[in-house]
């Protein structure tokens, strides 16, 4: 499965592969994505793609990140969120 984002300015397309698996702990309401993920949201900071694992709290926020983070607006060629 591919996640496809488009800056809608310049029509530059990115598609990371975003298999997954993912993980959801009911006892501590953590998720732990594993692999590729298409997609963390990291509030104001941006939009990331990630390869290896990940922890996210239970408000989704990124309390881990693996060594592979990629920044969708960098690998569309802007700064600024128009995707």
């Amino acid at each position: 499965m591919t996640v496809k984002y488009t800056d809608v300015v310049t029509g530059t397309r990115f598609s990371p592969n975003s298999s997954g698996p993912s993980q959801f702990d009911v006892s501590t309401g953590q998720t732990r994505l594993f692999g590729h993920n298409g997609t963390v949201y990291a509030g104001e900071v941006g939009v990331f793609v990630t390869a290896g694992p990940v922890l996210l709290d239970v408000n989704g926020v990124p309390v881990a990140l693996p060594h592979h983070v990629v920044s969708v607006c960098e690998a569309l060629g802007t700064t600024t969120n128009t995707i």
